[in-house]
């Protein structure tokens, strides 16, 4: 399939406005998210991209299982000590539920729902879901900037999101819109108001010890060994599962037929 300009043009120009809108809005995290759905909506309406509702539960038992991991090892490993629980966790958890319910879903409809499903049609799946998944690694630059992450650490962390990124983008081919953004609020949610990965308030008082490439260091699991590590075995995990449904449907399609 030949790419028109005007279609490269139309994603990089999409892509400019959710970074302009990520980095620079001074509207505050929750309205500048809800302008990303209404931008992702916008532009999937103009391509043509139908709303692929799908399931959450798949996506946010995938997570849920991941981070506890990714918590269990870091902890054996003495990467951080529990101090208690905050006061006031449970208006953090409140918070960070409002919060990464609208990031999660932001997020989703910009980079799985319309990002890759536009480069989908036009370039085929492998190369939509690196370009797509390499412009949310891309999207954490500052971030790791901003919060100082060791040349090493930023590698790592780069690594793990763009894995994590395929794994979201394989629930949304196989289970739909609501699978990856299950993942990924329930990723973001236990990290950094649960565990307390991050600067943010959250239910956990934790002290950091070690290593930062075992506790991830200021950027957190995911600029850390076992982060990256659990996240490539969720994608092994997430693709085994799927491939193993279609070898069954197959299964018991031929055995429909013969019978």
């Amino acid at each position: 399939m030949t790419i028109k300009a005007v279609d490269v043009a139309r994603i990089l120009f999409f892509y400019l406005i959710i970074g302009s809108i990520v980095l620079f809005s001074p509207l505050g995290p929750v309205p500048s998210y809800l302008l990303i759905i209404v931008l992702s909506l916008t532009f999937m309406l103009v391509s043509g991209i139908e709303l692929r509702r799908g399931n959450p539960i798949v996506g946010i038992v995938t997570a849920a299982v991941a981070m506890a991991a990714v918590f269990l090892i870091i902890l054996a490993a003495g990467g951080f000590s529990i101090d208690g629980l905050r006061p006031g966790f449970a208006n953090a958890l409140l918070w960070g539920a409002v919060l990464q319910l609208f990031v999660a879903t932001g997020e989703e409809l910009s980079f799985r729902h319309y990002l890759f499903a536009d480069l989908d049609r036009l370039a085929g799946r492998k190369t939509a879901a690196i370009i797509s998944s390499m412009g949310f690694a891309a999207m954490h630059l500052p971030s790791l900037y901003f919060l100082h992450a060791g040349m090493i650490e930023a590698g790592i962390a780069l690594a793990t999101i763009f894995i994590a990124s395929i794994v979201m983008t394989m629930l949304f081919i196989k289970a739909g819109l609501l699978a990856a953004i299950g993942y990924h609020f329930t990723w973001n949610f236990l990290q950094y108001h649960v565990f307390s990965f991050s600067h943010m308030d959250a239910a956990l008082e934790i002290t950091k010890t070690g290593s930062d490439l075992v506790n991830g260091g200021t950027f957190g699991p995911e600029a850390s060994v076992p982060g990256l590590i659990v996240v490539a075995a969720t994608l092994a995990a997430v693709w085994y599962y799927y491939s193993w449904k279609e070898r069954r449907a197959e299964h018991n399609e031929d055995s429909n037929q013969s019978s």
